[in-house]
């Protein structure tokens, strides 16, 4: 992994950590949606013309899981020994034994829970010969926005680092640990909006606006990554009442997995923009690359997000 890269990851995932979990919860749906018409396979989702009944939220659930051993190689064991709710929401505790000669640093990659992507992880520093306890970040805010109430099953890759020259000595495959919660468990998955984009086995839909207390306000999306790859998502040519804005959207996605997240605007009192409820049109596009090797999948046609500024 390169350190720019880390470091980088490190402060957007403390920002956005901060900022989903602040400002109104409210999302205001678009009126009116423009797809990816010559990707998309599906109809846009028509507006209801009356709120559909909620679907009752699952009952939370107190978890815990057995201590087992997740890696044993190049003389650095990585032991997972309990899951307890600290104040960023949950944590995994991990017990690290750098038994080899160099100082490493492990850390989490494409870390989900209950198939959904998460921002949280694990960021450890050990010197040779010497052990570390830290913890896996389950963050409350990647859990409430996507669903989570009951923590069934964690899925991450761990990534051994040379601290000193930050060269990689391993990847892992991929992980899982399962609490006790596991066993027949279903999370329950809100995919309801307007679909903006379907095609190769990749799927967006949009939520609509949210307001925000760091950044100038989000909207609001739900991924579904069933191409069997993994993929990066990210946002294009992005204008807010036809002036290009400054936002933030990269979303990194297992094969299988899905994930709710936010594209985050700022700077937009520079556009005359003052509120998230001055805004009457979103134009993005969206770049898929293949994240294992940085080929295109595809570039959406132009997608077109109407509001009713009030």
């Amino acid at each position: 992994m390169d350190m720019k890269k880390l470091l980088v990851g490190v402060m957007v995932t403390l920002m956005l950590m901060l900022s989903f979990g602040c400002g109104s919860e409210e999302i205001t749906p678009p009126t009116s949606v423009t797809p990816d018409v010559q990707g998309s396979t599906a109809e846009p989702t028509p507006t209801p013309d009356s709120e559909p009944t909620p679907e009752p939220e699952p009952e939370a659930q107190d978890v815990t899981i057995e201590e087992v051993e997740i890696y044993n190689e190049n003389n650095i064991v990585v032991t997972a020994t309990k899951i307890e709710e600290d104040w960023m929401g949950y944590g995994i505790a991990v017990t690290v034994k750098n038994g080899s000669s160099k100082n490493v640093v492990v850390t989490t990659d494409m870390l989900s829970v209950n198939g959904y992507m998460m921002d949280g992880g694990l960021y450890c520093d050990v010197a040779a010969g010497k052990n570390a306890v830290e913890s896996i970040s389950l963050y409350s805010a990647d859990l409430n926005r996507a669903g989570i109430e009951t923590i069934a099953d964690v899925e991450f890759y761990l990534n051994v680092l040379n601290s000193d020259t930050f060269e990689a000595v391993d990847v892992s495959e991929l992980i899982k640990i399962s609490t006790s919660a596991a066993e027949g468990f279903e999370q329950p998955v809100d995919d309801s909006g307007d679909e903006i984009y379907n095609a190769n086995d990749v799927r967006v839909v949009c939520k609509g606006l949210k307001d925000e207390i760091i950044w100038d306000g989000a909207v609001v999306f739900y991924f579904e990554n069933n191409s069997g790859r993994s993929i990066s998502i990210y946002s294009e040519n992005v204008s807010v009442n036809d002036f290009m804005a400054e936002v933030s959207l990269w979303e990194d996605m297992r094969p299988g997995t899905k994930a709710v997240d936010g594209m985050y605007m700022f700077d937009l009192a520079s556009l005359g923009i003052e509120t998230i409820d001055d805004i009457q049109k979103i134009e993005l596009s969206l770049h898929i690359v293949d994240e294992s090797n940085w080929g295109e999948i595809d570039t959406s046609d132009p997608i077109v997000l109407e509001f009713a500024a009030e």
